[in-house]
């Protein structure tokens, strides 16, 4: 809500909420969260980082043949999302709970902060330029 985005996110969704349990936001040092908290922009960014268009439920994630899926935030950052067996991340965090519905979308509990400094660890496309001879 402090963010601005309540209207916006309950109105043109539905949308894929990836968000930081409470042990990680607490874990924040007080540089961040003044960081966060001196701006709405910045809190703005922080949210949008946090959150996909469309409703991805962990259990029916498009997964790549080679486990992996990429998506890009509403702020534009790539993510990546894999699979080994029932284990799920994104990016570097793990994913600690799914699918906790709500009225535009679902919401997936993280083990971790996804944001711009969040780099793809590979692509598809450097992937299989892997095996080029």
């Amino acid at each position: 809500k402090n963010s601005g985005l309540a209207d916006e996110l309950q109105q043109n969704g539905p949308y894929t909420v990836l968000a930081p349990t409470n042990e990680v936001l607490n874990a924040l040092t007080e540089e961040e969260m003044k960081n966060l908290q001196s701006s709405k922009d910045n809190l703005k960014e922080f949210v949008k980082d946090h959150v996909i268009r469309g409703h991805m439920c962990c259990s029916n994630f498009r997964l790549h043949v080679f486990g992996f899926h990429n998506v890009r935030t509403i702020s534009g950052v790539e993510l990546v999302i894999r699979k080994t067996g029932r284990h799920l991340t994104v990016s570097s965090s793990d994913i600690l709970e799914c699918d906790m519905v709500g009225t535009n979308g679902v919401v997936h509990a993280i083990g971790g902060i996804l944001g711009q400094e969040q780099e793809t660890e590979y692509n598809e496309y450097d992937f299989f330029n892997m095996f080029r001879w």
